[in-house]
């Protein structure tokens, strides 16, 4: 039996009657989509799991598109949020850290690991020695005074300093030394000297007034 098809007249009043059942019973309509809701939720995130799977780039090629055409907007938003809701968010977010701590520590090492490795020719070793053990590795300032430089840009250390590397290219004045090598590169350049001397400058110098 082929379905009889509608006139755009016939349409309008089917659709029109929907919507007047629908304000005329809203409390009932709004009970059975709750129990519809609730009754088909573990097949309709599956349907959705299996979708997004098998339409990943469209997806992401989508996001991106309305990203890039409403950077501005989203980032409002972002803040507003964050203003309206600053200690909830402060406190999901603590215990965002306690629940996947795991995951944090071996995403922030593989980033420590990229930038090591970039600046050791390849491998995350030293340079020099061809130590190799990533908990006695770190970046060196080639020319020295890379203390100063992040201070004067605003760089704390450690992990912040390794994402600033890859945000600016990976700067070429930088290497990977192991603690030993780096501490006899500064004996041999005299860094530690200056470095004393700059300190006692500071303990020295007199408060204003």
């Amino acid at each position: 039996m082929t379905k009889k098809e509608e006139t755009p007249e016939q349409r309008e009043r089917r659709l029109a009657r929907g919507k007047n059942y629908y304000r005329t019973h809203l409390e009932q309509c709004r009970e059975r989509n709750k129990k519809s809701y609730a009754a088909n939720k573990e097949k309709r995130a599956e349907y959705k799991k299996k979708y997004n799977a098998e339409h990943e780039s469209q997806i992401k090629a989508k996001s991106k598109r309305y990203h890039d055409a409403n950077v501005e907007k989203l980032k409002k938003k972002s803040s507003d949020y964050y203003a309206k809701h600053k200690i909830q968010a402060k406190l999901k977010n603590q215990q965002y850290r306690i629940d996947h701590q795991d995951k944090i520590l071996q995403h922030q090492l593989e980033i420590k690991i990229g930038v090591l490795a970039h600046y050791g020719n390849g491998k995350c070793a030293c340079v020099k020695c061809g130590f190799d053990n990533v908990k006695a590795l770190s970046i060196d300032h080639i020319n020295g005074g890379g203390n100063d430089h992040r201070r004067k840009d605003n760089i704390s250390g450690g992990l912040e300093f390794y994402r600033w590397l890859i945000r600016n290219n990976y700067p070429k004045e930088y290497q990977t030394l192991c603690m030993n090598c780096q501490y006899i590169k500064k004996v041999d350049n005299r860094e530690i000297a200056r470095g004393e001397q700059i300190l006692k400058e500071r303990l020295t110098r007199k408060p204003l007034p």
